[in-house]
């Protein structure tokens, strides 16, 4: 997720902290609410430790250690998202923690229809929100986003990982009628743009969605100049 500071005690015997300076995380070591040894407890989320995500593809023993059925509907989520780690809370609840890094899915000429996704963190460091915090819903069929720039986040992660119906749930709910700040101008960009490969008829209709909803904030947008090929192309896809 970041590079990474770790605290011991004086004595250098025990860890006290683990600091990720770049995305301004950190976590001190507890015991496990279930007496299983140590967890490591975030010091900005109270009350929710880490846990090995890779833990929910197997979901008998994921559920033995947690108590929680919900493990293959966490796995589908976090397959999008390589960069992700899951936080936990005493009383249950499950979180996803993931930084805002740049995402790209590369081409790839024997696996035209990757979902592979390589992540860039070097713009962490500039960037004024620099993680999103989701919600896993009890059902486990959603994650709750609390922002629009967490939404935004979520579709671009979505639609990358060319799971559309999902994509096109999210942005439903995609609205500009406050006006638009920098970081959600970004997360607009990156999702027409670094999707612009994905020629599949409902990544288009996805990606006008997006446009629509720009056009009702700000008709003369750059984004939405004539000269601008996204809207053609997408448009002419689609029909």
């Amino acid at each position: 997720m970041s590079h990474a500071l770790f605290w011991t005690s004086e004595d250098g015997q025990s860890l006290t902290l683990v600091e990720l300076p770049r995305v301004q995380l950190r976590f001190a070591p507890g015991p496990d609410p279930g007496g299983r040894g140590l967890r490591l407890f975030s010091k900005e989320f109270g009350g929710f430790y880490l846990l090995d995500r890779n833990g929910v593809h197997d979901a008998e023993a994921w559920q033995a250690a947690t108590g929680d059925p919900r493990a293959s509907d966490l796995a589908s989520y976090l397959a999008k998202m390589p960069h992700a780690v899951v936080l936990r809370s005493t009383a249950g609840a499950i979180r996803i923690l993931v930084t805002n890094a740049d995402v790209v899915r590369p081409a790839i000429k024997v696996k035209p229809f990757s979902t592979d996704l390589v992540v860039n963190r070097k713009l962490l460091v500039a960037l004024g929100l620099k993680t999103f915090l989701w919600d896993f819903h009890e059902s486990g069929s959603l994650l709750l986003t609390s922002s629009l720039s967490g939404t935004l986040y979520l579709t671009l992660l979505t639609l990358l990982h060319r799971d559309y119906s999902s994509a096109a749930r999210l942005v439903g709910s995609i609205g500009f009628d406050e006006g638009i700040s920098a970081d959600e101008e970004r997360l607009l960009i990156f999702n027409l743009k670094s999707t612009v490969t994905d020629r599949h008829p409902n990544a288009s209709a996805i990606r006008l969605k997006l446009l629509l909803a720009l056009i009702a904030h700000n008709p003369k947008h750059f984004l939405l100049k004539p000269e601008e090929e996204l809207i053609a192309g997408d448009y002419g896809d689609y029909l």
